[in-house]
């Protein structure tokens, strides 16, 4: 947690905006999935929201992870071989 407090210091507005505009399109995405199946059975509708879920939780990953990736370039001058070094040693 004091790492994320770090990196998000200085940045909290744009990483809230980030991630709130995130929520919305997904949930926005989610309702759209799901509205159509509003009066099926709730088995019916379990099913499309967990089809619903699997399309897109991916994007809400993918933003968290290119949001951690912005703040950390932001914060200590992150570049590609840093990156390479950071993922190599992690891999080890």
């Amino acid at each position: 947690m004091g790492r994320s407090w770090e990196l998000v210091g200085g940045h909290w507005w744009h990483a809230f905006g980030t991630l709130l505009v995130a929520a919305l399109l997904t949930g926005l995405v989610n309702s759209l999935i799901t509205s159509p199946f509003g009066g099926t059975s709730w088995v019916a509708q379990a099913v499309v929201a967990a089809i619903a879920t699997i399309i897109t939780l991916p994007y809400g990953a993918l933003v968290g992870v290119l949001l951690y990736l912005d703040l950390r370039a932001r914060k200590e001058t992150l570049t590609l071989e840093t990156l390479r070094a950071d993922l190599q040693a992690s891999a080890a």
